[in-house]
């Protein structure tokens, strides 16, 4: 069997909700049978959520372990993710909360609203999002801090289901003072 994992994957999200389809599921492959005993299902690639779009289509190369050989010689598998069931909604975020902040430190947000930010999921989740809906999380445990004034990378919460989720690279301004 083949399939494909997903990376970047934001906390409690239902990967399961996200449909594709492979040009390919499985193919036939001949090896001892200790190795055909101990397969698994094949993972041709991963899937960057972070910068996914709806209707893409990604094409992978099978490559299998030493000892296996493909019967079909069938060399990659393509995966679209079908347009019909999702859909994006662009949302201003105005709840964005600091993360794992050193005690050390005073760490004030200057970022007040960050614009269209990109959400996609299922149509149905996706249209009954609101702003209220999405938290911005600016975790500081990510990056080296000292006092000063910093751009920094944010990421989203959905917090209305787990179905739906945020892409791009969006960044908030922080102000960092010693204690």
């Amino acid at each position: 069997d083949l399939d494909i994992e997903f990376t970047n994957v934001p906390d409690g999200f239902d990967v399961s909700s996200v449909n594709y389809v492979m040009s390919r599921t499985s193919i036939p492959v001949a090896a001892s049978e200790a190795n055909i005993d101990n397969m698994k299902t094949k993972i041709v690639g991963y899937v960057d959520l972070a910068v996914f779009s709806i209707g893409e289509s990604y094409t992978f190369d099978i490559e299998l372990t030493s000892g296996f050989v493909n019967l079909d010689n069938v060399e990659s598998v393509t995966v679209t993710f079908p347009k019909e069931n999702l859909s994006s909604k662009k949302l201003n975020i105005t709840d964005i909360r600091l993360q794992n902040a050193p005690s050390n430190y005073t760490i004030t947000i200057e970022t007040q609203r960050i614009n269209d930010v990109t959400v996609i999921g299922p149509t149905a989740d996706v249209e009954a999002l609101s702003a209220g809906s999405v938290v911005a999380i600016v975790d500081v445990s990510q990056i080296s801090i000292d006092k000063g004034t910093y751009n920094v990378p944010v990421s989203f919460t959905v917090t209305a289901n787990n179905t739906t989720w945020a892409v791009g690279d969006y960044t908030a301004t922080i102000n960092v003072v010693p204690n």
